[in-house]
């Protein structure tokens, strides 16, 4: 192991340590069992590592609050990535874009683009593990109301998963709204498309066919189907259905791609080209059903209700977390494949799940 690999751990623990020590601090509430959104000021969403199924998740807590209460200031903080998302479908006013580990100028940038938000401030990180960046944010703003996952923080005094033990993050969402007092809301996420569909949307799916999307490869190489599990999905999919598959494999996977394409059935599917979030989302919306390996794509597919089956690593809470959740389509379930990388699975691990899934949306 190398040497700098050895010492990381110790090292950002101290980090943390001394940033602790400097910069956390006492609310006048230890724990807040009741506040008002109607009478804050500011929010301050902060989402470093704003992923764009963490922006579809929290899209429908931004909306209720956008519906009920226009006039409260919200500011987001986010990476370049899904700033247009906040801006264009979430009708944020105040979006500033950060890297995601920004450093202590970018930090002191940020807290003077905000400016003083006070008493009549909330600001939400769902930071599982606060680091150093973050306890500079919190001291500098020193908001009323901070609510986080962090409890070895004194300033987060709305902690919401002690509230919420293993909940979807939607719940978390859920639960601050109803503490702040605000009731009666429908929590759906925001489709991150326009009415207007892209040309080339219309020309892939053109007639009367009904789509499935396959999404075997998520961010991480431990969650990518091997093609042999893939072409087993699609060869019982080609059997039992009369589906036309959407394999969400671009042009740049070009190998993937090409050893696919020798052994596909091009009558019965359709290949996405290049895309941007929009038109992802835009896609997303023209399929009858998903099956996916990946949480945004699950995420993108729950804000158009449609019936998805998710595989997840053997990591309870994050599976919890980041499942299709309480919004989605009464038939979408997920199956954690135990002891096992995504890339490990073979078909008999999965065998039952889609097939039962695939019967379920006929």
């Amino acid at each position: 192991m190398h040497l700098s690999r050895f010492y990381k751990k110790p090292l950002n623990a101290m980090r943390f340590l001394l940033a602790k020590i400097k910069y956390d601090f006492s609310q006048n509430d230890t724990v807040v069992s009741s506040f008002a959104f109607s009478e804050l000021d500011y929010l301050v969403l902060v989402k470093w590592d704003g992923k764009l199924g963490d922006t579809e998740v929290v899209s429908g807590f931004l909306k209720i609050l956008k519906d009920k209460l226009p006039e409260l200031n919200i500011i987001v903080i986010c990476p370049k990535a899904v700033k247009s998302l906040y801006q264009d479908y979430c009708q944020i006013d105040q979006v500033i874009e950060s890297p995601k580990r920004p450093d202590s100028k970018t930090i002191r940038k940020i807290i003077t683009q905000i400016g003083p938000i006070g008493s009549n401030g909330l600001l939400v990180s769902t930071e599982v593990f606060c680091r150093p960046r973050d306890l500079q944010l919190f001291y500098a703003l020193k908001p009323r109301y901070i609510a986080g996952f962090d409890d070895r923080l004194h300033s987060v005094n709305i902690n919401l998963i002690k509230r919420n033990p293993n909940s979807h993050l939607v719940q978390y969402f859920s639960d601050l709204l109803t503490l702040g007092q605000l009731t009666d809301f429908d929590y759906s996420y925001v489709r991150f498309f326009a009415t207007t569909q892209p040309e080339k949307l219309s020309t892939l799916f053109a007639g009367e066919k009904k789509y499935i999307g396959l999404v075997p490869y998520g961010a991480a190489k431990s969650k990518r189907l091997s093609n042999k599990v893939i072409m087993q999905i699609y060869d019982f999919l080609i059997r039992n259905t009369d589906f036309t598959i959407v394999p969400f494999i671009m042009n740049k996977e070009v190998k993937a791609r090409s050893e696919l394409l020798c052994r596909i059935d091009p009558r019965r599917t359709v290949f996405l080209p290049e895309m941007t979030v929009e038109e992802l989302a835009a896609a997303t919306a023209k399929l009858s059903a998903l099956i996916s390996v990946d949480t945004a794509n699950i995420h993108l597919a729950t804000a158009c209700h449609i019936p998805i089956l998710g595989f997840y690593n053997d990591n309870a809470p994050e599976v919890i977390r980041w499942s299709p959740g309480p919004c989605a389509h009464k038939l979408s379930s997920y199956l954690v494949v135990n002891g096992k990388n995504i890339s490990a699975i073979n078909y008999n691990d999965i065998k039952e799940s889609v097939e039962a899934f695939v019967r379920s949306i006929l």
